[in-house]
């Protein structure tokens, strides 16, 4: 995430010169509501590979007990920016 800020930018100079697709931003969920406020608006489909629900999974394999309630607080906060994934069926 620590990107984000170039991300956005890069979009953001994309768009006018006919960048036309949806966005992804595929992440480990452990973002902070900075960045993630930076994606707001930007970002269509989040993708966050949640890890660990426990504290001790986490503080065990990621070196931070903090990481489940981060990620469950940032994925509550992609959710607030996109709402639920809606999928439409393209005529042939």
């Amino acid at each position: 995430e620590h990107v984000a800020p170039q991300v956005v930018e890069a979009i953001g100079a994309a768009v006018p010169l006919g960048l036309h697709l949806p966005i992804v931003y595929n992440t480990s969920a452990y973002d902070s509501m900075h960045s993630l406020s930076l994606m707001d608006g930007i970002v269509d489909i989040y993708m966050p590979d949640f890890k660990y629900w426990s504290k001790e999974k986490s503080k065990l394999y990621l070196k931070s007990p903090s990481y489940p309630e981060a990620a469950r607080s940032a994925i509550q906060e992609m959710h607030r920016q996109v709402g639920d994934l809606k999928l439409e069926l393209m005529k042939a």
